[in-house]
């Protein structure tokens, strides 16, 4: 019943993040409200591994939905890009990952899922499947999503009121 419970106040706080024009809502809302949840030391019930397993085969059915290979004549230069830059990427998470399990008391599979490419969601999925350290996994992942949609907005705001951004200033 805790978690039908639980499961409710998660889709409220979607809809309230909607409603105050969060930035991602349905991602944010039930974030904020988990985390508070979590913050004030309150019972969190458990994902039912049912759950889990629903949730990964959506997200792999929505992702495969979401490619499209009509244009397959320049496929094989992308498939050539798409290998580097991912290889260049997991370069990268390897080594900050090293770093992070070296740095402080995590272990490196949490660090690698803290630090991969993908969505808090897909993570925290992968994290659980694991047995990784959750709490990091998603303090990292959201770390990144809110840098992503308050800081870096900011940043460019103010980078695009430079004079070499202005029309008409340019050398």
């Amino acid at each position: 019943m805790g978690f039908v419970l639980f499961f409710m106040f998660a889709i409220a706080a979607g809809f309230i993040a909607r409603r105050i024009h969060l930035p991602t809502p349905t991602l944010l809302g039930p974030i904020l409200v988990i985390g508070g949840f979590m913050v004030a030391e309150l019972p969190v019930p458990h994902m039912p591994g049912l759950f889990i397993i629903l949730a990964q085969l959506s997200l792999g059915i929505y992702f495969s939905f979401m490619m499209n290979f009509s244009s397959s004549n320049s496929m094989g230069k992308f498939i050539l890009w798409s290998l580097f830059t991912s290889l260049c990427l997991l370069l990268g998470c390897v080594g900050l990952s090293f770093l992070l399990s070296r740095w402080h008391d995590v272990s490196f599979l949490t660090a690698f899922i803290s630090m991969a490419p993908g969505g808090m969601a897909e993570m925290a999925l992968v994290g659980q499947a694991v047995n990784a350290d959750l709490s990091i996994i998603t303090g990292y992942h959201l770390f990144r999503i809110l840098f992503i949609l308050f800081i870096i907005p900011a940043i460019l705001k103010g980078l695009f009121k430079l004079s070499i951004f202005q029309r008409g200033h340019h050398d």
